[in-house]
């Protein structure tokens, strides 16, 4: 999946490293990278680099520009400008531009970006992308996504989750934390069906052994197991080994 905006700024601002990120320099790699997108992608648009310019930009009629705009009045620090960015998401029907331009108010201190994030997340309407990029961008930032929990169990069960299941799952291990009794039992549930369907993708095979081992969930240590002797990839093997290990030390 495409990186968000958000996420490139927060790799910015704050050094967050994303899932993946294998050593230090390839952190100030994509860090450098972030740095250089939003205002060399504004410039590439056409937009200067000003807050007049940027302020204008939130009404641009290219939803990328929209986002950038936000995002770059956010990187700046520009406190100043929360109320037009509250007011360009008022306008937004975009539904990715919407996720851009909240989490661009919650790092300016904003409640209202993180409010309309989680309402986004618990919206079943929504692209599953766009529920995943919303997710993505509260666990981040370490806020609550208990009212996602539900969307994207379901979001499973759509034909188009095909593409996404491996993202999907990804976000499971911090949403288990926040989620109810039952919520648990249901990420528990779809994560062992999914390793123990041959016909997933070596990625989600992986990613839904790695969500039972990251929570811990000793219960799973069978299925793993059974999952293992079953699996001819070489690599989906060497993964799941190390997570039955993880497992069969909560035993």
């Amino acid at each position: 999946m495409k990186i968000g905006w958000f996420i490139s700024m927060i790799l910015t601002t704050v050094g967050f490293a994303l899932i993946g990120v294998a050593t230090a320099q390839d952190t100030v790699t994509k860090t450098d990278h972030a740095l250089k997108s939003f205002a060399d992608s504004l410039r590439s648009h056409g937009i200067e680099i000003s807050k007049q310019a940027l302020t204008i930009a939130l009404s641009n009629n290219d939803p990328e520009v929209r986002a950038l705009a936000a995002n770059q009045l956010a990187q700046d620090h520009d406190s100043d400008a929360i109320p037009s960015i509250e007011q360009a998401l008022s306008n937004e029907k975009d539904s990715r531009t919407r996720v851009e331009i909240s989490s661009a108010l919650w790092a300016l201190g904003d409640s209202k970006g993180a409010n309309e994030l989680q309402a986004m997340c618990s919206t079943a309407s929504l692209p599953i992308a766009v529920t995943i990029e919303a997710v993505q961008n509260l666990q981040m930032v370490h806020l609550s996504t208990s009212g996602c929990v539900t969307t994207v169990l379901e979001s499973l069960k759509k034909v188009e989750s095909i593409d996404y299941r491996a993202d999907i799952l990804s976000l499971f291990p911090a949403m288990y934390i926040d989620s109810t009794d039952n919520q648990a039992g249901q990420i528990v549930s779809v994560s062992e069906n999914l390793l123990s369907d041959t016909t997933q993708q070596p990625a989600v095979r992986m990613s839904a052994s790695h969500v039972l081992a990251q929570i811990k969930s000793s219960s799973s240590a069978a299925v793993v197991r059974s999952a293992l002797l079953r699996e001819s990839d070489p690599i989906v093997q060497a993964s799941l080994k190390e997570d039955l290990k993880v497992l069969e030390k909560q035993q």
